[in-house]
C-alpha cells in the first residue's frame, strides 16, 4: 500500500508522516517513510531551480517510493507526484513557458499516479513558521500551489482516493484509513 501526504512546504506533512509511521509501527505494521527528496537534491540546495532540478527531485522521489514499496507493506510518502507538478506549474506556468523536460514530467506523472492507494491533502499554512531560508513561503505562492495541486489532481482520473486533512487529528485520519484498507 502506498499513501502520500501532499501539500505546500511548511504545512505539516512531515510531522503527519512521522506520527503515522509511529502509530503503524506500534501496531506492528511493516511501514517506511519516503522522505521529501528536495532535502537531498544538490541542485535545489545550491539554489538552482531550473527544469533539471525539478526532474532530479521527481526522479529521486519516484526511485525512493519504488524502493519503499519493495521493502515495506505500507509506504508513507512525504509528498505525492502531484506536489512536483504543482511546483513546476507555479515556477514555469502554462505549456507555452514549459520546456520539454517539464512536459515529460507531466505526461509521466499522470500515469504514475495510479500507484497511490490514497492521497491526503494538507492545506497550506501561510507565513514561514520554520524560518525556512531555502524555500519561499509567501501567501501568493501558497495560494497558487493549493490551487494548482487541487486542479491537477481533479483533472487526473487515476487518483483512487483523495482526502482533505482538516482538524487537529490529521495523523489519526490517515492511520485509520490505512488500517481500514490494509489487506
Amino acid at each position: 500500500m502506498k499513501v502520500a501526504i501532499s501539500g505546500f512546504h511548511g504545512s505539516g506533512k512531515t510531522t503527519i508522516c512521522h506520527q503515522v509511521i509511529a502509530d503503524l509501527k506500534k501496531r506492528n505494521i511493516n511501514c517506511s517513510l519516503v522522505s521529501e527528496s528536495a532535502r537531498s537534491s544538490h541542485l535545489f540546495l545550491s539554489g538552482d531551480f531550473s527544469e533539471k532540478m525539478h526532474v532530479e527531485i521527481l526522479t529521486m522521489h519516484v526511485a525512493n517510493e519504488m524502493r519503499s514499496e519493495y521493502n515495506s507493506k505500507v509506504s508513507i510518502c512525504d509528498r505525492s507526484i502531484f506536489d512536483f507538478l504543482a511546483y513546476a506549474h507555479c515556477r514555469f506556468g502554462d505549456e507555452d513557458r514549459r520546456g520539454y523536460l517539464i512536459d515529460s514530467i507531466f505526461d509521466f506523472s499522470y500515469s504514475y499516479a495510479r500507484g497511490y492507494d490514497a492521497i491526503f491533502l494538507v492545506k497550506s499554512t501561510y507565513g514561514n513558521p520554520d524560518n525556512d531560508s531555502l524555500r519561499r513561503n509567501d501567501t501568493v505562492l501558497c495560494e497558487e500551489f493549493d490551487f494548482q495541486i487541487r486542479r491537477i489532481i481533479r483533472e487526473n482520473s487515476n487518483v483512487k482516493n483523495l482526502f482533505e486533512l482538516t482538524g487537529s487529528d490529521k495523523d489519526r485520519a490517515v492511520t485509520d484509513w490505512i488500517e481500514a484498507h490494509l489487506k
